[in-house]
């Protein structure tokens, strides 16, 4: 009731108001250019922000023909599989409206490691795009159905709210007050997986920063030195809390797809954006497949599993560093 005519209210607008707006982003631009020789920025985010109210309006739209179609939701299977095929063009939208409006180039490491499922994705969080990345490697790619473990907050996206919660996902409450409960709804979401189902996670629990880094490694060091002292080295990553990723591989006994990147940290805030660094980027990824047989028994031993595969991700990236992140132009 709130955020669906916000949405189309801010879609209205913007569309009415296009030309004035992108007058003022080539202005800002030019001026900019002559200043500080910045990359042209400011025309770029108001695309983005165009096509982003735009994919929630057609969102909405399919939203309301789906449930038609589905006999006003009372066809349940009917429902699900029109909610995956809108999930999925919503996410192509944004995704290649980013990569060509940026001039993305993107090189895949492993991506024929996706299938076959039942598998749980742990995934690196490090920008407000890198969670539409595993539709790309998973559903788009191989076909593949995910289940999304989300935090709450993004239930104020009205095509995340809607259609996220007719699918069979998880909205994190991070500050439940009975955390075990969200252990146990995380147990039923890793269940009756099939060989086309993955499962995604990003154990780090919030995007990366730099301050959210040294908080979460102090506390560890004071809850465990033992397991501090694994990841105590991480340079590009957060340490994972363990109890989501835990939950899913009891309740699933699936393999592990672990997926890396580097290049989206620009997209982390909108102020990574304004500087320019995106434009021209080249994106790398890296799917790694841990199959579950591998993966030791017990809460302590999975602990330091993830802990040590967590570092050698972060050595991944270090490793990019050192290379020329070469661009476009």
């Amino acid at each position: 009731m709130i955020t669906v005519p916000l949405v189309f209210i801010g879609w209205a607008l913007s569309t009415v108001l296009l030309p004035f707006l992108f007058v003022a982003a080539f202005l800002v631009d030019g001026w900019r250019a002559i200043r500080s020789r910045a990359t042209p920025v400011a025309w770029r985010l108001v695309a983005i922000l165009l096509i982003y109210l735009t994919s929630e309006v057609i969102a909405g739209v399919g939203v309301l023909l789906s449930w038609v179609r589905s006999g006003f939701g009372k066809n349940r299977i009917r429902l699900v599989r029109l909610s995956y095929r809108l999930q999925l063009g919503w996410g192509n939208l944004l995704w290649d409206s980013a990569r060509v409006i940026f001039r993305l180039r993107i090189e895949i490491e492993g991506l024929e490691l996706a299938r076959p499922g039942p598998i749980l994705i742990l995934s690196r969080h490090a920008s407000i795009i890198d969670n539409l990345l595993p539709s790309q490697l998973f559903s788009r790619a191989h076909g593949m159905t995910l289940r999304y473990v989300i935090k709450r907050e993004l239930l104020m996206d009205p095509a995340l709210d809607i259609v996220g919660s007719w699918l069979p996902n998880h909205f994190v409450d991070r500050e439940a007050k009975d955390p075990g409960a969200e252990i146990e709804a995380l147990r039923r979401l890793g269940s009756g997986l099939t060989e086309n189902d993955g499962l995604l996670i990003f154990p780090e629990g919030s995007r990366f920063t730099k301050e959210k880094q040294q908080r979460a490694l102090t506390s560890l060091a004071i809850r465990n030195p033992g397991f501090h002292r694994q990841v105590a080295g991480l340079l590009h990553l957060m340490p994972p809390r363990p109890g989501g990723a835990l939950a899913l591989l009891e309740a699933s006994s699936a393999d592990v797809v672990l997926v890396a990147h580097r290049g989206l940290d620009g997209f982390a805030q909108i102020k990574d954006i304004w500087a320019g660094g995106m434009v021209g980027k080249l994106v790398r990824v890296r799917m790694t497949r841990v199959p579950f047989r591998e993966i030791p028994e017990g809460r302590g031993p999975r602990t330091e599993w993830l802990f040590k595969v967590w570092q050698e991700m972060d050595d991944w990236i270090s490793s990019l560093d050192q290379e020329p992140m070469p661009t476009d132009g």
